[in-house]
């Protein structure tokens, strides 16, 4: 859909609002005299600086943003997390009670979620036994819907979406498609958000959360079209990230070397957690993967969930989800920590249900 009209699959009254505007949106400098938005001029005597509203446009980050993905900063969206990013979304595609949202389980269950709160049809089409796309059925059962999410690398799955099955619902999918790349900092493979020039209904949301360390910051970005971004811009709140948030990020991602690390300290970490599980009585499979946490097979999830929760051990207990049977999820942790789960583990290897 390369000559797509990506305005067309907006909601019509989104297309034609004025979006609220402030003083600071209009003013193109950056020094001044702000008298526009009744701020105590004194400052406050807890924090220095904190006294202005912070930058609506996120001109800053978008600038650092924009160097490392090397895209235009009006093909770049910051949220507060990508929940608000999917939230936006939602509101600038899919009409309340009316419009349908395709999601591929399991994933991310927030899609859903946010689905629900707007009253949105959610069609699913799970993924195959590979855990990769169903495209037949995504187009059969997705027509007239608004919006499809893909996440790659998957979560819980930990598996990058096939590129030929991708280009095939780009092609054919009638409305947006949304690619959640938080985990594709760790893996080998080449980011989506290169695509989104040639594909208007293509939508990449990144995190600062995972690879950079940041989640207590709540950062998340979306890159599209910038008819989508300027929608997405009409939508948001004024003020959604406040000036620490955005100063704390635009340091963060200055630093080049950092990411590196840690994508190795992971991926090291990951390959030793693999191993010492795979050693264990209790655990069946261990899922691929190209993310920062694994998919674990048990021969009885729910009870080794319970007893690593009474060593104050948490992981995220997956098994109700289609394909997922006894699966839990595992976060790649610190050697140390990877260590302490694993002697936790052995323990649980020979305990049997009081």
């Amino acid at each position: 859909m390369k000559n797509l009209d990506v305005r067309k699959l907006m909601r019509p009254h989104i297309r034609r609002m004025v979006p609220y505007s402030t003083a600071r949106d209009e003013y193109k400098g950056i020094q001044g005299i702000f008298l526009d938005a009744n701020e105590n001029p004194f400052g406050s005597p807890v924090a220095k600086d904190l006294h202005r509203y912070p930058d609506p446009s996120h001109k800053a980050l978008k600038a650092v943003l924009a160097d490392r993905l090397e895209l235009p900063a009006d093909m770049l969206f910051c949220g507060s997390g990508s929940d608000e990013v999917i939230d936006v979304l939602m509101k600038v595609f899919c009409t309340p009670g009316h419009s349908g949202v395709v999601i591929l389980p399991p994933t991310y269950g927030m899609y859903e979620v946010l689905a629900e709160i707007y009253e949105l049809n959610v069609i699913k089409v799970p993924l195959d036994n590979e855990f990769q796309p169903d495209v037949p059925g995504i187009i059969r059962q997705g027509t007239g819907a608004g919006m499809l999410f893909l996440c790659s690398p998957n979560n819980p799955t930990g598996n990058l979406m096939d590129h030929q099955r991708v280009l095939e619902i780009l092609q054919h999918f009638e409305g947006v498609v949304v690619m959640d790349e938080a985990y594709m900092d760790f893996a080998e493979s080449t980011s989506w958000a290169q695509e989104v020039l040639h594909h208007p209904n293509l939508i990449v949301l990144k995190t600062l959360s995972k690879l950079w360390g940041l989640a207590a910051l709540r950062v998340g970005i979306a890159i599209a079209h910038p008819e989508v971004i300027s929608a997405m811009n009409k939508v948001k709140l004024p003020y959604n990230l406040s000036t620490p948030v955005m100063e704390m990020a635009v340091k963060a991602l200055k630093n080049h070397d950092y990411p590196l690390k840690i994508k190795e300290s992971v991926k090291v970490n990951r390959q030793l957690l693999t191993r010492e599980l795979s050693q264990l009585n209790r655990v069946k499979h261990i899922f691929p993967s190209d993310a920062n946490f694994l998919l674990v097979r048990f021969d009885n999830a729910d009870e080794v969930y319970r007893l690593l929760g009474q060593r104050h051990i948490i992981v995220r207990n997956r098994s109700k989800e289609i394909n997922c049977q006894n699966c839990l999820r595992i976060t790649v942790g610190t050697v140390e920590e990877v260590l302490h789960l694993v002697q936790a583990l052995k323990e649980i290897d020979t305990t049997t249900d009081p």
